[in-house]
């Protein structure tokens, strides 16, 4: 088997695993994760969100779009990136 192959079905196995494991830890979102490393960071980009909101005429349309980011499950996007990079490598080979 190649390597190109094996790439591909290591990055599927891991999209599969993350996706149950979004069901295990439904709970754990962007936002939660986040404020689990560093949540003084979270405060400035909320602190941030409010500037644009009161600067911008799209303020509100922007920190809607902030908190549906930060409320999405970790383990969903994760899978989704990785579909999305076998996805890219796989193009760029066909292409070669």
């Amino acid at each position: 088997m190649s390597v190109k192959v094996k790439f591909h079905l290591i990055l599927i196995y891991l999209s599969s695993l993350l996706g149950i494991l979004k069901f295990i830890f439904n709970d754990l979102s962007i936002g939660k994760f986040w404020f689990y490393i560093d949540g003084n960071s979270l405060v400035g980009l909320h602190s941030y969100a409010e500037r644009l909101l009161s600067s911008s005429d799209n303020g509100i349309f922007i920190l809607k779009s902030i908190i549906y980011l930060l409320e999405l499950n970790l383990f969903i996007v994760l899978a989704v990136f990785c579909i999305f990079i076998s996805l890219v490598f796989s193009m760029r080979n066909l292409s070669s």
